[in-house]
């Protein structure tokens, strides 16, 4: 398993990644894809990599790197190769290359897939820091969007508002809805 940062919208993978991107997360928890791609060449801190397995192009993961932490802002993997450990092997190298407190946002497990996702990432070693999170909304005619907040380290409070404020001030605010 590869992860290759794109940079430029000219990549040719980078189609077949926003499409992946489209399918995979709601309209309210997403960018439009516009934005996106202005965002791959011109935000330093933000880092969308394809990931590679085998040759095969197998999915994308979007970073995000601050001073103390990172954040996991989006990840999916192709459906046809979703169960073969590529999720998994991809959040242990992010956690590793990383190397500081990384976080991301999980929808709240109200039916079996969200279930089956929180459980994946607490196999890989998150656990819920902020079950009363409300993502901001990316788009300023979206809605707002409960999510729980997962982190791989056990940090207080302060540490929990410290990584709300970073990401609304960053994150959404800075970048929302800009095409």
């Amino acid at each position: 398993m590869e992860l290759i940062e794109i940079n430029t919208t000219a990549d040719k993978d980078l189609p077949l990644l926003i499409e992946l991107y489209e399918q995979a997360f709601p309209e309210e928890e997403r960018r439009r894809s516009p934005a996106l791609r202005n965002m791959i060449e011109s935000v330093e801190n933000m880092h969308f990599n394809k990931i590679m397995y085998e040759g095969r192009l197998a999915g994308m993961i979007i970073y995000w790197k601050f001073e103390d932490f990172a954040y996991i802002e989006h990840f999916a993997v192709f459906e046809n190769m979703r169960g073969s450990g590529i999720g998994a092997q991809t959040i242990h190298k992010v956690l590793s290359m990383l190397g500081k407190d990384v976080i991301l946002e999980a929808e709240v497990p109200t039916d079996e897939m969200s279930r089956r996702r929180i459980g994946f990432y607490e196999r890989c070693g998150f656990h819920p820091v902020d079950k009363n999170y409300v993502q901001p909304c990316y788009d300023k005619i979206g809605d707002a969007c409960p999510l729980w907040i997962l982190s791989v380290t056990d940090k207080s409070d302060a540490s929990t508002s410290i990584w709300i404020d970073t990401l609304k001030n960053k994150v959404y605010r800075d970048f929302a809805g800009k095409d």
